[in-house]
C-alpha cells in the first residue's frame, strides 16, 4: 500500500494527476480530507484494466469484495480522447488517423493495452452492480502545451471548474481523454 501512496503523491505534483485525481473525487463525491485514507465501500481501478490479461475476473472480484451499495470507481482511456490528444497535443495527425483506423490492442510504454469500449464493461457486471455515473475527465486540460500556465492558481482552478461543468455533458464525455465509470453494487 506505501508504494501505491507514494506514486499518488508523486501524481499529485504535477499538474494532469492533481487535475485527474482532483476531478475523480469531486465526481466520486468524497471529501477532500478522505483522499489517502482506505474507504471500505469503495473500489478505485483507475487506468488498470487496458491492461490486464482476464478484464472480466478482475471486475468480478472487485464487484465481490464489495459490500452491498458499494461503489467500484473505473477510469478507461477513452479513444476519440485520445485521437484528438494525438492529433492536437501531439501535432501528429498521422498517428491520429492510425488510432483512428485501429481496432484491438496496441503496445505502449505499460505494455499491452487492449482497447474496449463502455458498453463491453458495463455489460459484463450488469447481473451485479449497475452503472450510476459516467463522466469525462481530461477534456481540455491535456489539449494546452502552455505547461508554464498548468502551475497558477488561477488558471487551475478554472480548468477544474471548467472540466467538472464538460464532464457531466454527454458531448464533452464522448471526446474526453479518460471516461469515469460509477457502479454501485446491487
Amino acid at each position: 500500500m506505501s508504494a501505491a501512496i507514494d506514486n499518488y503523491r508523486k501524481t499529485v505534483e504535477q499538474p494532469w494527476g492533481k487535475m485527474f485525481y482532483d476531478l475523480i473525487y469531486i465526481q466520486l463525491n468524497i471529501p477532500s480530507d478522505k483522499k489517502l485514507k482506505m474507504l471500505d465501500d469503495v473500489v478505485i481501478c483507475h487506468n488498470v484494466l487496458e491492461y490486464v490479461d482476464d478484464r472480466e475476473a478482475l471486475l468480478q472480484q472487485f464487484v465481490r469484495i464489495l459490500k452491498k451499495g458499494g461503489m467500484l470507481s473505473v477510469v478507461k482511456h477513452n479513444d476519440p480522447g485520445r485521437v484528438m490528444m494525438y492529433a492536437v497535443l501531439n501535432d501528429n495527425p498521422k498517428a491520429a488517423l492510425e488510432l483512428l483506423t485501429q481496432e484491438g490492442s496496441e503496445n505502449c510504454a505499460f505494455g499491452t493495452r487492449n482497447v474496449y469500449n463502455n458498453e463491453t464493461l458495463t455489460a459484463s457486471i450488469a447481473d451485479k452492480a449497475e452503472l450510476t455515473a459516467m463522466f469525462g475527465v481530461r477534456t481540455f486540460f491535456g489539449l494546452s502545451s502552455n505547461n508554464d500556465i498548468k502551475f497558477t492558481d488561477e488558471w487551475y482552478e478554472s480548468m477544474l471548474d471548467l472540466e467538472t461543468e464538460a464532464g457531466k455533458k454527454e458531448e464533452y464525455k464522448k471526446i474526453a481523454f479518460f471516461n469515469h465509470l460509477i457502479f454501485r453494487k446491487k
